[in-house]
């Protein structure tokens, strides 16, 4: 026997009609499409969003402006304590003579200000042989006694007429200079008249 048909409609002319197709599933429901968002709803999603990009940047922000602020103070501080120390004179006078002890003598070997150099010296040891220049007695060699070894050869310069002081080694830790005057004062022969300074790196 021929297969069962299944019951399908029949025209008037008792032709077999097609069925009618069946709606097609809405493609919204296979992709879960949401509905669009509201004015309304995109201002709140901003703002929250703003909210938060400005909750971030007070969290950077503070702990970095504290520490400006502190190292601010700081440098204050520091500034304030350099001027006092600069105006101060005696600590002046302390860091030179650290830094680069000097003193001032006359031609006859007395000591006339110690600015940190008289700690190297031997007491009373600064010796002035003179000679005749012209007619006119000048410094020509000097001695200096020393009781501690320097870096460098001091440096001794003459504070009245130019000279050039040249310095060679002595015994022990002493040191020797010649005296080249390049001019020469007529008639001064008072050896406290003239001076020198002398120079030592340490």
């Amino acid at each position: 026997m021929p297969a069962d048909k299944k019951d399908s409609p029949t025209g008037q002319d008792g032709q077999q009609q097609p069925r009618p197709a069946m709606p097609a599933a809405d493609a919204n429901a296979d992709t879960g499409s949401k509905k669009p968002l509201s004015g309304g709803e995109i201002h709140k999603f901003v703002t929250v969003a703003i909210a938060l990009a400005v909750g971030v940047a007070a969290v950077i922000a503070i702990p970095l402006g504290i520490r400006a602020w502190m190292e601010g103070q700081i440098d204050k501080a520091v500034e304030a304590k350099t001027r006092s120390v600069l105006s101060d004179e005696t600590i002046l006078r302390k860091i030179a003579a650290e830094s680069r002890p000097s003193l001032i003598f006359d031609s006859s070997g007395a000591i006339l200000h110690d600015m940190g150099a008289v700690q190297y010296l031997k007491p009373d040891d600064i010796r002035i042989e003179c000679r005749n220049w012209g007619g006119t007695v000048m410094p020509s060699r000097l001695h200096i006694g020393f009781v501690r070894p320097v870096s460098f050869p001091p440096l001794v310069t003459s504070l009245n007429e130019p000279a050039t002081i040249s310095a060679s080694h002595g015994k022990g830790l002493d040191w020797e200079f010649n005296i080249n005057w390049t001019v020469i004062a007529e008639g001064d022969t008072n050896e406290t008249i003239r001076a020198f300074r002398l120079e030592v790196v340490p």
